[in-house]
């Protein structure tokens, strides 16, 4: 089974009845954050994974006090069989980070988070019709035996971006996982700036002195 599918079983369940309500009101939450994206923008599917991974993955819910992820899985793993155990357990210790494609082979990725600067191998037929040596983006690694595979929430940033990201990443990699994340929420408002501002040059954004507002 792909990884889709058992995502979307947690999906459903926080995203209807009782949740109904509470995914609407995380989204308005994301999106204040990360930026307005409309249904006619290249960028919006991208951005409604990356917004439906950080509802599973990060935000915890209002009246549980647990991620999404978590409760699903306290709920439900004595039903599990052995390859929902797997990836359900897997999805409880997930990594959200900022990654560099440093390899890219015939059935494997490596990539290095930016933060940690640790080396992970990705075997995921899915990111290998995504990504390109030296590409820079925002993703979710998944632990499964004894590998990695990706969550479907990514946000991917203009190589000529590079050497910005890295700069800032320096400045916050031993500051606490909050830090990271606001920079990854900063960097997602960052590229929805450069489509709305077509006419900047992207380095003019993605800047620690951008000349526009935010």
């Amino acid at each position: 089974m792909e990884f889709k599918i058992y995502f979307e079983k947690v999906l459903e369940q926080f995203s209807s009845g009782d949740y109904l309500l509470q995914i609407e009101k995380a989204k308005g939450e994301f999106f204040a954050v990360s930026g307005v994206v409309h249904e006619d923008s290249p960028l919006y599917l991208e951005r409604i994974n990356l917004f439906l991974d950080w509802y599973i993955f990060d935000r915890t819910l209002d009246n549980d006090d647990l991620i999404p992820v978590i409760l699903f899985y306290d709920r439900y793993h004595d039903r599990f069989n052995s390859d929902e155990e797997i990836i359900y357990s897997g999805m409880t210790k997930s990594l959200s980070s900022l990654f560099i494609v440093k390899r890219v082979n015939d059935d494997s990725v490596v990539v290095k988070d930016l933060f940690s600067r640790k080396k992970y191998k990705v075997t995921d037929n899915y990111v290998l019709g995504l990504v390109n040596k030296g590409d820079v983006f925002q993703g979710r690694l998944i632990p499964v035996k004894r590998g990695y595979i990706f969550s479907r929430g990514f946000c991917f940033h203009d190589q000529d971006c590079r050497n910005y990201i890295e700069s800032e990443v320096n400045k916050i990699r031993h500051m606490a996982k909050s830090y990271h994340k606001s920079f990854m929420m900063k960097l997602a408002l960052m590229k929805v700036k450069v489509e709305e501002y077509s006419h900047v040059p992207i380095r003019d954004i993605y800047s620690e002195q951008p000349k526009i507002k935010f």
